[in-house]
């Protein structure tokens, strides 16, 4: 064999901003999922209730107060998985802990005000079409909500193991990134589903 024509050999070097890029897609996927629940959900909304009208049945109080908060929670709980990251990439262990146990407890506050606002509307499933449709966007998202919970814990792991730094952070970002994506669906199922009704 030519010397010359020869390959280098030695380790696979590998992008750490795979597991980045693989999380963006998941999250199109994801999202197609809530713009598909959406469109239904505002497609049925048109075809029931007349122009001006509500939609949502009289005994269903929507407590407006405790789901601001929980968005202004989710909002907060963003910029502190943000900060950890910014943290884990300058190698700044003490802050990267700090963020992501602050992360923690306000996403537990977040998820704890959303399903205390469920429990005050009364919403039963099978009472009627507002309420079949109302309750599976907001269980998608309690889904959603979970398993970026979920899937910070494990990346989290891997930064308590002395992943950090500028290479190291990319499984951290990934799942932060999943984290806000989680807020802006969050938003977006509000929005639709219980401002606009």
């Amino acid at each position: 064999m030519d010397p010359e024509l020869a390959l280098e050999t030695g380790p696979l070097r590998t992008s750490p901003r795979t597991q980045v890029t693989a999380t963006a897609l998941a999250i199109g996927g994801f999202a197609m999922v809530i713009a598909g629940l959406l469109g239904f959900y505002v497609s049925r909304r048109n075809l029931v209730a007349s122009p001006g009208a509500n939609w949502v049945p009289d005994e269903v109080t929507i407590p407006n107060a405790q789901l601001v908060m929980a968005m202004l929670t989710a909002l907060m709980s963003s910029l502190t998985a943000q900060w950890s990251v910014w943290a884990s990439r300058r190698n700044y262990q003490a802050h990267t802990y700090v963020g992501l146990a602050v992360t923690f407890l306000l996403g537990a506050a977040y998820l704890n005000m959303l399903m205390f606002s469920l429990n005050t509307m009364n919403i039963v499933i099978g009472q009627g079409e507002w309420q079949n449709l109302a309750f599976t966007a907001t269980g998608y998202l309690i889904a959603l909500i979970i398993g970026s919970m979920i899937y910070l814990g494990l990346m989290s792991f891997r930064s308590f193991g002395g992943d950090l730094g500028p290479d190291g952070s990319a499984p951290l970002e990934s799942a932060v990134l999943f984290w806000h994506f989680t807020v802006v669906a969050y938003a977006a199922i509000i929005y639709v589903v219980y401002i606009v009704k």
